[in-house]
């Protein structure tokens, strides 16, 4: 009865996606025909993280995940060593939530080694106030990157075999605990883990040190606020300060004098870049393109050894890459990524607890 409860609600969230998509291709073919573009460029302050952040990440995921999987096989009864024909349900469950949560731990771990050196992540909007239009923004731009997407992973199953140790372990023990495992990493712990791994950390990175907004110390350990200094770090200001207004906040930052709210008893909060928020951004065509390529191909290569699915996770990354460079903020992002892989666990779930054919589909 569990099963098919399960393969029914799936079937249901598969109604609710395929109206997300069409709702997708309308709105671009109504903004296309308005002659409008279909996304503008928006601009944001300085990213915040370095080169040691991402290495922080890569450490702090393995790390947890060995963690995790060893512990929840010995809580689970598992013998040692490990032999994964003769794991129970429960042991298998257990291993692929102990890779969920090392990867949303890691995230939060990550944000606030960010968030301890005075600055916050920047990657989901100031306080918030532009989440309703990211999560609209993402639904439209599942609708325009799933069928494409779709469409090419068609194609390319027919010529290599899709496969995915996932999948394949759900179809060999089809249980409400697999199921939910499952769903649970792939669904919510894997969108938003290479989202901000990818698109925010490494992309963004990547994009202010090409866009020479970093300077030379922030490429490697990120910006660093110090509250106890009444002087801005010059290098810092200089590397963000790229116009007269911008030199001008700059300046108000070193002589506060003439401040008449400022005391000689305050404490001075010194931040160690002015916002540009407002300014606009020319980017050369290496600018522009040489980040989302590269976190694209590593995206891409990332998931090696699953057939022939890196190609188009390949140009899936491509338009993440394009979402989040146009916007800097990861809500819509971790939005597409959600309902691509949503979409592709329900197709997964309708045909293993609902139909029983034992075909892989695919889920990111």
């Amino acid at each position: 009865m569990a099963q098919i409860v399960f393969g029914l609600g799936a079937l249901g969230l598969m109604l609710v996606l395929l109206v997300v998509c069409l709702t997708g291709w309308t709105w671009v073919y109504f903004r296309v025909s308005r002659g409008e573009a279909i996304l503008q460029q928006e601009s944001g302050e300085t990213i915040s993280w370095g080169l040691i952040d991402i290495v922080a990440l890569i450490v702090t995921v393995a790390v947890l995940i060995g963690m995790f999987q060893v512990g929840g096989l010995i809580a689970t009864g598992a013998k040692f060593p490990i032999n994964p024909d003769t794991l129970t349900t429960n042991q298998r469950a257990s291993m692929i939530m102990a890779f969920a949560a090392a990867e949303l731990l890691t995230v939060l771990a990550i944000a606030k080694l960010i968030s301890l050196r005075g600055f916050g992540l920047q990657l989901f909007g100031k306080r918030g106030e532009q989440f309703s239009s990211d999560l609209l923004l993402g639904c439209m731009a599942f609708g325009m990157l799933v069928v494409p997407t779709l469409i090419l992973q068609t194609i390319l199953a027919l010529l290599q075999p899709y496969e995915h140790e996932l999948i394949n372990m759900l179809i060999k023990d089809r249980s409400v605990p697999m199921a939910f495992a499952s769903v649970a990493a792939a669904v919510f712990a894997a969108p938003l883990f290479e989202e901000f791994a990818f698109r925010g950390l490494l992309q963004g990175w990547l994009q202010d040190m090409w866009d020479g907004r970093l300077s030379t110390a922030s490429v490697f350990v990120g910006r660093i606020r110090r509250y106890w200094q009444a002087e801005p770090l010059p290098e810092l200001v200089a590397a963000t300060a790229t116009s007269a207004e911008s030199a001008e906040v700059a300046s108000s930052f070193a002589d506060s004098s003439d401040n008449p709210f400022d005391s000689p008893q305050s404490e001075v909060i010194v931040a160690s870049a002015v916002s540009d928020e407002a300014l606009p951004i020319e980017r050369s065509p290496a600018q522009l393109y040489g980040p989302i390529l590269i976190s694209a191909a590593l995206f891409a290569l990332m998931h090696l050894g699953q057939g022939l699915a890196p190609i188009p996770l390949f140009f899936l990354a491509l338009g993440l890459g394009y979402l989040y460079q146009r916007t800097r903020r990861l809500t819509p992002c971790v939005v597409v990524h959600f309902l691509l892989n949503g979409q592709s666990m329900a197709l997964l779930m309708i045909q293993v607890f609902v139909v029983g054919d034992d075909a892989a589909l695919i889920a990111n």
